[in-house]
């Protein structure tokens, strides 16, 4: 083995090392499996301040709870909730995390939440808190995917250098 094909090597190592630790596999589907409060949800109105792009707003969400499947706070269908976060309102050509779900009046929503002392609720699995399990299978996956995208394209930039 050469001294090229070993530095490279061990690089390409360091590389997936790094971008393993900044990604744990299933983050959101353990989040998700963890959170105290899950619920199916249909909206019955939304607040939002501050929602310029680029910029966190506020998000003041009443839901009504259709199907309960596990809950902390003795949560039953039929019950009124407040749901309050914050949402980043991506700029024009943000490519980053898409950011938390803006709930929409009248659609209906999984959520996986917890109660903010027993005021209202929070939602507490990040971009997956109003996701389904098989959209967020998806979206580790893709997440997962660009890690590796941007690993080759460290090693092809490496192997560029070495061949200098």
């Amino acid at each position: 083995m050469t001294l090229r094909s070993l530095i490279l090597m061990m690089v390409m190592v360091a590389a997936v090392a790094v971008i393993s630790a900044e990604i744990p596999p299933m983050e959101f589907l353990e989040a998700q499996d963890i959170a105290p409060e899950r619920v199916d949800i249909t909206v019955i109105s939304v607040k939002a301040g501050n929602c310029d792009p680029g910029e966190f707003c506020n998000i003041d969400v009443v839901a009504r709870v259709d199907k309960v499947y596990r809950t902390v706070t003795d949560l039953k269908e039929g019950d009124e909730i407040k749901i309050k976060y914050e949402r980043l309102n991506p700029p024009e050509g943000y490519e980053g995390l898409k950011p938390i779900t803006f709930l929409q009046t009248g659609k209906t929503y999984p959520a996986f939440l917890q109660t903010y002392r027993y005021s209202w609720y929070v939602p507490v699995a990040g971009v997956a808190s109003f996701l389904s399990f098989q959209e967020t299978i998806e979206l580790e996956l893709t997440i997962a995917q660009n890690g590796i995208k941007d690993v080759q394209e460290q090693v092809e930039s490496i192997k560029k250098f070495l061949d200098e």
